[in-house]
């Protein structure tokens, strides 16, 4: 008898399980669970690539190079926009820095 209300209620649960992941598969098709144990990655925010565009903005519109706002690239001999990863690591050093391109449009 025990084991017979233990295998309903199992049965119920992997039912319930089952049309979970049924209809989470239909309603949000792009999600991959990355997010369920980790911590907040840098550039996982979904505004995140609205800031980076918002630098990206900011420093191509600069009149004069500022090292505060552009890397100095050897390699291909120009100062140029950090990349999306040079600007994480940026941010990820200097809150300070990341507060400047993280406002709300209203």
């Amino acid at each position: 008898m025990e084991a017979l209300i233990i295998f309903g209620l199992t049965l119920v649960i992997a039912i319930l399980w089952a049309r979970g992941i049924h209809r989470m598969s239909k309603e949000h098709p792009f999600y991959k669970g990355e997010d369920l144990f980790s911590e907040k990655l840098p550039g996982t925010h979904p505004d995140s690539s609205v800031m980076y565009t918002r630098y990206c903005e900011f420093a191509s519109s600069l009149e004069e190079i500022d090292y505060d706002y552009l890397v100095d690239d050897p390699n291909q001999n120009c100062t140029r926009i950090m990349t999306e990863n040079e600007f994480w690591e940026r941010v990820s050093k200097d809150s300070s820095f990341a507060q400047k391109f993280n406002w709300i449009e209203i």
